[in-house]
Order: structure tokens, then sequence, then C-alpha cells
């Protein structure tokens, strides 16, 4: 028989959270068929023991070697069965209900994915809301918001009907944001979305190892205007990139090309040529008005060349104190 909900969690060596994590799937859902796939990513803590004790039919352990998230979350989408997918990290969890909620949302409404809010638990213990947007907050376009990061990416905030789930994957490729790329990809796609009202889960804050940490700031630009320029050919593909969006995608290429001017110039004009081909008159709006004379007589591009010094040297000091 088919189970109406699976959750894929990915894990690798933290054991002393994934208890929780799995536990949390089942709080409140007592009326669901539950499925919790727990993709062990090659362990060495105890935690595949854990994993072997559990006496739960609810809960199916898979086992590989040590091959990076994104390898165990897709293992963990095509292993899942369930109607609906969630995908869970091995340190967060879910709150009571919440799967209750999310597979009510979707039978009810016919939607391809449903959301709720999420709240962060912070070391000291306290509980607060992780975005300004509560749990009915449903954006006009789901696409546009996630561009502009104005609705929270986090995994465990959606649940998707399995066949749309299924129909993307994780980039095994990126070494940052894998979750905002798979939610902007299926995004892309155009499904009918629903709020759900509730809370969906709780992000826990903690010292151990993260990939945000690791990854360079010049990196994680990259990748970000890696992924707009797949979101944006997409779109186009489709003639879906409406005037809208392509607000904006320009917006958010200026940010990413702004930045990278900073680091690198060579970067910077890589990006300002995605500004440039989306809004060929584009001209930024400048804090200050000798900037903005600049742009009129020098253009957008000469002006950042200049002013790459001093924002180069303003970086290089600003990561020395």
């Amino acid at each position: 028989m088919q189970p109406d909900v699976s959750v894929v969690i990915p894990t690798y060596n933290r054991r002393k959270f994934l208890e929780k994590a799995v536990q949390s799937c089942f709080s409140g859902s007592d009326a669901l068929d539950v499925e919790v796939v727990v993709v062990d990513d090659g362990s060495t803590d105890g935690t595949r023991d854990y994993l072997r004790a559990l006496d739960d039919e609810r809960v199916r352990p898979v086992f590989q070697e040590h091959q990076g998230a994104q390898r165990a979350r897709n293992r963990g989408l095509s292993e899942a069965q369930g109607q609906f997918i969630k995908f869970l990290d091995d340190d967060d969890w879910l709150a009571e209900g919440a799967l209750s909620a999310e597979v009510e949302t979707l039978s009810r409404s016919g939607a391809g994915l449903c959301y709720g809010s999420c709240k962060v638990h912070e070391e000291s213990g306290n509980v607060r809301t992780f975005s300004q947007h509560d749990a009915s907050f449903r954006p006009e376009d789901l696409i546009s918001a996630l561009l502009e990061e104005s609705i929270i990416y986090r995994p465990f905030r959606y649940t998707y009907r399995s066949d749309l789930a299924k129909a993307h994957e994780w980039d095994e490729n990126l070494s940052w944001r894998q979750d905002y790329q798979y939610i902007l990809s299926i995004a892309a796609t155009e499904p009918d979305h629903r709020p759900t009202g509730t809370v969906s889960g709780f992000v826990r804050q903690h010292d151990g190892e993260r990939i945000s940490r690791s990854v360079a700031l010049p990196t994680k630009l990259h990748i970000q205007l890696d992924l707009l320029r797949r979101t944006v050919n997409e779109l186009t593909s489709r003639e879906a990139f409406s005037s809208q969006r392509r607000r904006v995608a320009v917006q958010k290429a200026w940010m990413l090309a702004h930045m990278m001017s900073a680091y690198d110039m060579s970067a910077f004009k890589d990006a300002f040529s995605l500004v440039s081909a989306l809004d060929p008159g584009f001209k930024p709006e400048r804090g200050s008005p000798i900037l903005s004379l600049l742009d009129d007589v020098l253009g957008v591009q000469q002006t950042e060349y200049l002013l790459h010094p001093v924002r180069r040297m303003k970086h290089i000091t600003s990561s020395l104190l």
C-alpha cells in the first residue's frame, strides 16, 4: 500500500541530531501512513548502528558510501514511495502536526506543492520566527519571490506531490544553495502552490559543520549568478518571462554584479553582461548623485571599474579586522 507521505532525510555524522528529526515526522500525524527514508551517507559516528537498531517499519534506512548530501537526497527521492514527498535536513525537525496539515492542504486543493512557515531554535533555547512572513503568506508569483528571496526556501518548508518532486533532481555538482536550486527548478514549471497556514518546522542553530560556512563569498556569488541564468533561460524557453520577472531578475543580476566588482572585475563583467542583456538601458539607483552622474557620462560598467580599487581595498581591510 502506498504511504501517504515520504520524508527524505540525508544524514552524515549527526547521530546526536538525527533521532529528533526522525521522531518529529510522526508527531501529530497518527492518521497518516508516514514513510521516513533516511539515507546514511557513510557516517562513522554510530549513526548506522542507531538506524540498524530501530524497530520501526515506518523508518527505512538506506546506506551508501560517502558521496555528498545531494546524491543522498536524490537516492532518497528515488527510494521514496509516498503520494507526497518532503525533504528534511538531519539537524532540523518538523513541527507537531505539520505533515497532517500539508497533506490535507495538497489533497483539498489539488496543488503541486504547499508550504508553511519556519522557526529558528537558537542554541540558547530561544525560538524566533525565521521570516517576516506568517504561515499564510502566498506570493503572487512564486518565481519572482524566490528570485528576490522574499520567501524562505528551507527544504522542510515544502511538501510536493510525488510526480512533481521526482521530475526534478538536486544538482550534485553545486557546492552551495542546493536547496535553492531544487525549489527554483520546480517553481520554473509554475505548479499550483498553496500555504498551509501552519508552521512546517524548526531550523536548529548550532556550531557544527555547515556548507554555508565553508564556501567563500566569491564562489557563492558565482553560484547565485549561475542559478539566476538557469532560471532566466528556462523561463525564456517557455515564453514565461514576464515583465515582473524580468525586473526582479535585473535587480538580482545587478546586486550580484555590484558585489562581484569588489573582488574580480572579470566576474563583474560576466554578471553585468546578464544585466545588459535583460535591460540594455539599465541604470542603478545610486546613493550618490556623483556616481549617478558618472553613470550618465561614462556608463555603469566604466563607473564600476573606476570604483574597483577603492571597494577592493575596503574589502581587504574589513577582512583583516
